[in-house]
């Protein structure tokens, strides 16, 4: 008993230590220098017209949010929106205004700009906001798992956008 006594401090001090060693600690700055990095090559392999380079920067159980559109989940279904949104999108632009880090996840907020051409209509920039979850992954990359953004723009067929 009385080793016990002894040792009990000892050993819950340890699992303490050992609980906490399964996260990493990551320093802000530096995720969100990652982040801002990865939005370069994002948006370099979208105005590339390179799905394959976008989906590269998601998690395999990834979703994304799109506006006025179900989810889109898994990487490979994420590939092919990002295939049709590449037919009549271009020069995107993505500028990170926050990001909050909790354990392997990282919280961004931003904004973007992309020209819009569509079939038989005049070129358009929208402009919009986003919010994407990052992941910290085995490989020592952040990957995208959440993904959604919106236009500033009046939905198309709203009062406001006639």
């Amino acid at each position: 008993m009385k080793l016990l006594k002894l040792f009990l401090p000892v050993i819950i001090g340890l699992a303490i230590v050992a609980a906490g060693c399964g996260v990493k600690k990551h320093n802000p700055a530096q995720v969100k220098k990652d982040i801002d990095n990865n939005n370069a090559l994002f948006a370099k392999s979208f105005n590339s017209k390179d799905a394959t380079g976008v989906s590269t920067f998601y998690t395999d159980d990834a979703e994304l949010l799109p506006p006025n559109a179900p989810e889109v989940k898994g990487r490979d279904n994420i590939q092919n929106f990002w295939q049709q949104a590449i037919d009549i999108l271009s020069d995107m632009n993505l500028t990170t205004d926050t990001v909050v880090v909790e354990g392997d996840a990282a919280i961004e907020t931003g904004s973007y700009s992309i020209n819009v051409q569509m079939p038989n209509q005049s070129p358009t920039m929208d402009k919009g906001k986003y919010l994407v979850v990052w992941k910290y992954m085995p490989d020592g990359k952040w990957r995208i798992f959440r993904d959604m953004f919106s236009s500033n723009l009046p939905a198309p067929g709203s009062e406001s956008s006639k």
